[in-house]
């Protein structure tokens, strides 16, 4: 079974070959995906706010806001009067300008033209859903605040959900945003270049994150390969996907790694999955790894700091065992009492918690793989000053 993933593997590298040649999966260093914008409403509504700015630097003028207005009056699954009425929105010229505004009223984007007396509501949801009674409100306050402007409200979703008022809302999604702005850049392609890279970074972020489908020449590409090496791409998806695993393994790199910062002492035969002990040159001094194996975990130490893994949370803590010896007595003894510590003894007959457990990361955490590594970095080293901090205190007792 060995042999054979492994020769699956290396027949799966030539094949990936051709993947490796799409911009969509060599481009790591997207604007967009860096600043975090890929799953921010409020930053994709800025960006759409810039874009359809007529006056904006980009130099695509009113075409992208004039062919996203086309685009909805093709959907035939509303009203013919709401589609009318932004068909009519979609004959827009150059000198119709819209002011737009942000989160006016809380409505995501507000299109004016003063000149004919439009006004468009656009709700933009990425993955949040519609709460209740907010379309209705936005509604009313245009109807309270525009009464003698044609009004059009539309609700622009990644992949066309439908509102719950189909009557009044038009259904738009970003296949449309997509096709709009390369609809505009190609009337348009001799842009100022650093507003063109920005642009086709945003193009990027959208046709690979959002609006990529089967039809795709790339997931075409990417399908034949999977049937091609099921095995294979299985063999490596069940590895990865080993949350617990993945994130243990960075963990006891960063231990490894920090050794010296923090005189950590590390002995790899002391974890096991889901658990990761360590102690320090501190505590290695005052209480040495005993011969015995008398302690609950049988490796001789008394005192260990562990990092517990599971699939929704890393918990540290430290923790005694060998609860008869006199030094470790002596400790629990001395932070029961200590009434500045907030360090408390607890836990089984066989070891005591000597600080509170506590989670230092959570599912959604673990989730962001991306940022895992800086995130890791952060709270490890949060830890190692609480773990100081208990070090000096453990100094007055031992």
């Amino acid at each position: 079974m060995i042999k054979t993933t492994s020769k699956q593997l290396s027949m799966l590298v030539d094949d990936l070959a051709i993947l490796e040649k799409h911009d969509e999966l060599n481009d790591n260093d997207n604007y967009f995906e860096i600043t975090g914008i890929n799953n921010a409403e409020i930053k994709h509504s800025n960006f759409l706010r810039w874009l359809f700015d007529q006056k904006a630097g980009h130099g695509l003028g009113y075409n992208i806001l004039r062919l996203f207005f086309t685009r909805i009056s093709t959907l035939t699954i509303n009203n013919e009067n709401g589609d009318t009425l932004i068909e009519q929105y979609s004959k827009i010229e150059q000198s119709d300008s819209f002011e737009i505004r942000r989160e006016w009223e809380h409505i995501d984007l507000l299109l004016l033209c003063h000149k004919k007396r439009f006004a468009v509501a656009i709700e933009n949801k990425i993955y949040a859903k519609e709460s209740e009674h907010q379309l209705s409100d936005y509604q009313k306050v245009l109807e309270r605040e525009y009464p003698k402007y044609k009004r059009k409200y539309i609700f622009l979703t990644l992949n066309g959900d439908p509102p719950s008022d189909l009557d009044n809302w038009l259904i738009a999604n970003y296949r449309m945003i997509y096709d709009s702005i390369v609809g505009s850049l190609s009337l348009y392609p001799n842009i100022p270049l650093k507003y063109k890279i920005i642009i086709e970074d945003y193009l990027l972020l959208i046709r690979r994150k959002y609006i990529m489908n089967k039809d795709d020449d790339l997931v075409k590409t990417a399908r034949e390969i999977y049937g091609k090496h099921k095995a294979a791409i299985d063999f490596i998806v069940d590895w990865k996907l080993d949350k617990i695993a993945n994130v243990q393994e960075q963990l006891e790199t960063w231990i490894v790694e920090n050794q010296k910062k923090y005189n950590i002492y590390y002995d790899k035969q002391c974890s096991q999955k889901g658990w990761l002990r360590f102690t320090t040159k501190y505590i290695n001094g005052e209480l040495p790894r005993t011969d015995g194996r008398s302690d609950s975990w049988g490796n001789g130490f008394r005192l260990m700091y562990e990092l517990v893994v599971s699939e929704n949370s890393v918990v540290w803590q430290a923790t005694v065992s060998d609860k008869n010896d006199i030094k470790v007595k002596k400790i629990l003894d001395s932070l029961s009492n200590d009434a500045k510590s907030d360090s408390k003894s607890s836990g089984g007959s066989r070891w005591a918690f000597i600080s509170e457990p506590e989670t230092i990361f959570y599912g959604e955490d673990l989730q962001d793989e991306e940022n895992l590594s800086h995130s890791l970095d952060v709270k490890m080293n949060q830890v190692m000053e609480k773990i100081k901090a208990l070090e000096d205190l453990l100094k007055t007792t031992i």
